[in-house]
Parts: structure tokens; C-alpha cells; sequence
């Protein structure tokens, strides 16, 4: 689905800032890795990075995660749980200042994220239970959360959410 979610980017905000919410940690760090791909297929590997790479590698050399180094110094960013709390304020604080353009957040990140956006994307409506092994639907609050996210006060006077899901939820 990381497909889709890169076609969204070009079509609804190439230039401006976006928010990805997905429904694990692993998937995270894959769509991350996926859209730095098309990206590249496209000979844009930079696209989402928007200060120079000097002024970006302070930065990254302090991260601990190696993927999220590598994702970092091309413009896209991942928030999960598993994340220390110094690389989580490093990709926070870069985001924010608008050297990011792309930060793909996992769900149970929701309710501690302090990021808005211009676009947010949904990517799935539903996440794996393992308690029970089945998929369930977020709630309806978590859904008004991500969507609550697709603002930028002072910045922009509109913004685009869209909401990825099956055609059978529609």
C-alpha cells in the first residue's frame, strides 16, 4: 500500500508537509523505505529533503537507529515506540522546523504526538489484535485524532486528509 501513499504525496502535497499514520512499528520503517524507493525510480531521492545535506548530518550522527539515519538524511522520517526518547525529539525537532517533509507515524504513537501537517494520510483502518489474532477497526477517537493532526495553525488556512481503506469499508 506504500504505493498509493506516495501518489497521495505528489498529488495532494508535493511540496508541503505530511503525516502518515500506519498501523505497526514494522510497517513504519517499511513505508518509510518504499516511498524513498519510487522516489529514487523517479531520480528524486531528495525530493522530501528541504535544507542541504551538510546543515542535515549534525543531525543524523547523533541518531542511534541506522535506518532511520539513512531515511533522515533523504527527507523522511518514522515515529514508533521502539524509538529512543533522543531520536524521537531529533526527528521531532527536524520535522517541525520544516527540514522534513515526510514523518510516518505508528498508531500507538498517536496520542503522544505533538506534530501537524498539512496532508495526513490514513493508511489502514484496522491493526492487528494479538490477544485475539484478528484485525480490528481503530476506534472512531483514534480516526478523529489522525485526522484532528491535518493542521498547521498560523501556517495554512486549509489542509487534506486521506483516509486509506479497504473497499469493503467504505
Amino acid at each position: 500500500m506504500a504505493k498509493p501513499v506516495y501518489q497521495a504525496i505528489n498529488r495532494h502535497s508535493p511540496n508541503q508537509s505530511v503525516i502518515v499514520f500506519v498501523p505497526s512499528r514494522k510497517l513504519s520503517r517499511i513505508t518509510a523505505i518504499d516511498i524513498l524507493t519510487f522516489a529514487a525510480a523517479e531520480q528524486k531521492q531528495d525530493r522530501f529533503l528541504h535544507i542541504s545535506t551538510a546543515e542535515i548530518e549534525p543531525f543524523t550522527n547523533e541518531l542511534e537507529d541506522q535506518t532511520l539515519k539513512e531515511t533522515v538524511l533523504r527527507g523522511v522520517a518514522y515515529l514508533h515506540e521502539g524509538l529512543s526518547h533522543k531520536d524521537r525529539t531529533i526527528v521531532e525537532e527536524l520535522y517541525t522546523a520544516g527540514a522534513l517533509q515526510v514523518c510516518i507515524v505508528s498508531r500507538s504513537m498517536l496520542w503522544t504526538l505533538n506534530l501537524f501537517s498539512y496532508l495526513v494520510i490514513i493508511m489502514d483502518t484496522q491493526y492487528y489484535n494479538g490477544q485475539d489474532h484478528t484485525y480490528d477497526d481503530y476506534p472512531i477517537n483514534d480516526v478523529l485524532q489522525m485526522i484532528g493532526r491535518a493542521n498547521r495553525p498560523l501556517k495554512e488556512v486549509d489542509a487534506k486528509v486521506v483516509l486509506m481503506c479497504l473497499s469493503s469499508k467504505k
